[in-house]
């Protein structure tokens, strides 16, 4: 299990929503933040896993559950619209509560640490705004009772 925890403030991080907004982590603060997804369409079927388990557990207004889809750099070539649609064909297909956040320019993913790969990235930032957890896994029971067992050391010290 590839686990850390960490102290990097995160709050001046944006990503995009679906419309292209610009939406900062700061604009969550006062709330557990846990943000899941990847950087391959493997990882981000696995996020899939991750985000049924964790939105359960995050319908405490403290704790706020996003995907995002961390795309990066695209080639010129590539049109953006493409990956909108996809996701906006998942979030009506699979029933999102909050719609998955996109970090486009890959800024977040270098600030965050993604690691590319066929795994999920998830990651806990605390009310403050600092990023304190980071996962990648693949989902297991024993993986979501550690992150679990995260947010819960947060939300109650």
């Amino acid at each position: 299990m590839n686990t850390e925890e960490l102290m990097i403030n995160v709050s001046d991080v944006s990503l995009y929503d679906i419309n292209d907004q610009k939406v900062s982590l700061s604009s969550f603060k006062g709330s557990i933040l846990v943000l899941s997804g990847g950087g391959s369409q493997a990882a981000m079927e696995e996020a899939k896993r991750w985000r049924k388990a964790l939105e359960e557990y995050a319908i405490h207004e403290s704790v706020k559950y996003i995907e995002v889809a961390f795309v990066g750099k695209l080639p010129p070539f590539f049109p953006k619209q493409f990956i909108k649609n996809n996701i906006i064909k998942d979030v009506r297909k699979e029933g999102f509560t909050t719609p998955p956040l996109i970090d486009w320019d890959g800024k977040a993913s270098e600030i965050l640490g993604v690691i590319k790969s066929n795994l999920c990235n998830i990651f806990v930032i605390d009310k403050h705004g600092f990023l304190r957890y980071k996962m990648v896994e693949k989902y297991s029971q024993e993986a979501l009772n550690k992150i679990k067992d995260y947010i819960k050391k947060l939300a109650f010290p």
